[in-house]
Formats: structure tokens, C-alpha cells, sequence
């Protein structure tokens, strides 16, 4: 994908989505459902979240609200345009976005259950829109940004072995979210050199 070959459409939506805090923007083509996934990215939250459940619930809601103003203004763009569009929040629960935010080049699967990207580690929250605008993306084979091929970073500090006999259990990582943990982020941040904003 080049400059030249992206509509002034495409770089509006980008523009306009950069412009409104979200810190990865991407493309990717769903193609079962002959649509356009525009990915957006946000900056989770620094460390002094991590201690408490309320907290992490907190900033959970403040970045699902700053993602829904993004997905609004998207969607009236492209509603303008005479474009239809289908928005999943950060709260959604049907469906795994993580595909598609692979496909479209903004992190790769990690250790810990979580997307990895280059810059912000697993320090994100990630919302997506569909539309059926004929918008540019990349072509991302799945598994071609492997971010943890050495690092077991998340895998040392889990504080309940939630990665034990290199088997990831959901369930002790999930009761253990609940209570407010999210050691594997933080290490996630600091591991070759990846901090947030």
C-alpha cells in the first residue's frame, strides 16, 4: 500500500482517526464478508492502573469512550459518502478482532492471549470498523511479526503460572485479571525496549 495508490477518502479516515487519539490505524480485507475492516489502536494505560481492579474498569471505559468518538466520526465520513459501515467497540464480545488486527499489520499474536505490537507492546485496546468502501490494505500473511519468538517475559512474571507446561490457561489468567492483575502487560511494555505513550 502506497501514498499513490490510497484514496483521498482512505487518507481522510486515517487522518481524522489519528487525529482523534487512536495511535494505530490499519486495513484490513474480510473477505467472507466482502468488506474492509479499518482497525483502530489506543493506548491502554501506564503501569499505575495495574493495582486495582476499579482502576483497570475505569480506564477500560475512558478508552472505549474515546474509541467511540472515533468510530462516530467514521462513520458519518463514510455515511456522507454514501458508505455503509459496522463498528465493534472496545467492549465488544462477539468475535475475535485479533485476525484481522494481524492481517492488518499492527501486532502479531502473543504469549500472554494478547495482540504484540513493535512500539507498544500489549498496551492497547483495539476497536474496528466494517465497511463496504473500497479502501487499500495490506497483504499480512498471519504469523509473519512473531514477537515473543524469544521473550518469556509475560510467561516469568505471571503471578498465578496461567502459562504452565507451555499451555496457556484462560481461566486462572481471567480470575486473576478480575482481581486487577496485569503483569504480563507491564513486562510486555518493558521487554525490548516497548514502552506506551
Amino acid at each position: 500500500m502506497t501514498d499513490n495508490t490510497i484514496s483521498p477518502l482512505q487518507q481522510y479516515i486515517t487522518k481524522t482517526a489519528a487525529n482523534n487519539e487512536a495511535i494505530l490505524i490499519g486495513y484490513a480485507n474480510i473477505k467472507k464478508l466482502h468488506s474492509i475492516a479499518i482497525i483502530l489502536g489506543f493506548h491502554y494505560s501506564d503501569t499505575s492502573y495495574f493495582k486495582n481492579t476499579f482502576g483497570i474498569a475505569q480506564r477500560i471505559y475512558e478508552v472505549n469512550a474515546k474509541s467511540n468518538v472515533v468510530l462516530d466520526k467514521l462513520r458519518s465520513i463514510l455515511k456522507k459518502e454514501n458508505h455503509t459501515s459496522y463498528d465493534k467497540s472496545v467492549f465488544s464480545v462477539y468475535g475475535d478482532m485479533r485476525p484481522y488486527i494481524e492481517a492488518a499489520g499492527l501486532g502479531g499474536f502473543g504469549r500472554n492471549g494478547l495482540i504484540v505490537n513493535s512500539q507498544y507492546g500489549s498496551n492497547l485496546l483495539f476497536s474496528m470498523l466494517l465497511t463496504d468502501a473500497p479502501f487499500e490494505t495490506e497483504e499480512i500473511h498471519r504469523g509473519s511479526y512473531q514477537p515473543c519468538t524469544y521473550c518469556k517475559r509475560c510467561i516469568d512474571a505471571c503471578p498465578v503460572n496461567a502459562f504452565e507446561n507451555n499451555q496457556f490457561n484462560t481461566y486462572k489468567c481471567f480470575i486473576s485479571s478480575l482481581r486487577g492483575c496485569k503483569e504480563c502487560v507491564t513486562h510486555c511494555l518493558n521487554a525490548n525496549g516497548m514502552v506506551g505513550n
